[in-house]
């Protein structure tokens, strides 16, 4: 949400990752792609199936790994 809203986009604190990923891509277009993809992913992760704890480690690390290499749109 504070990415977005350094770049231009504030979003509201209810908002959801899907409607942040909708949001992105209106506002910056192709570009937010790789952002719009990993808040679904989130999304998937947050409202999806319980994952067993270890592939829930696994999962939370690998989002975190992608959240650092994120190509912010401009």
């Amino acid at each position: 949400r504070l990415q977005l809203a350094r770049r231009g986009l504030p979003v509201p604190a209810t908002a959801t990752p899907r409607q942040m990923a909708e949001a992105a891509l209106q506002r910056f277009g192709p570009p937010a792609q790789p952002v719009a993809d990993w808040m679904l992913r989130l999304e998937a992760g947050i409202y999806g199936p319980v994952l067993p704890e270890a592939q829930a480690r696994t999962f939370l690390r690998e989002l975190a790994r992608e959240w650092r290499q994120l190509s912010w749109p401009r």
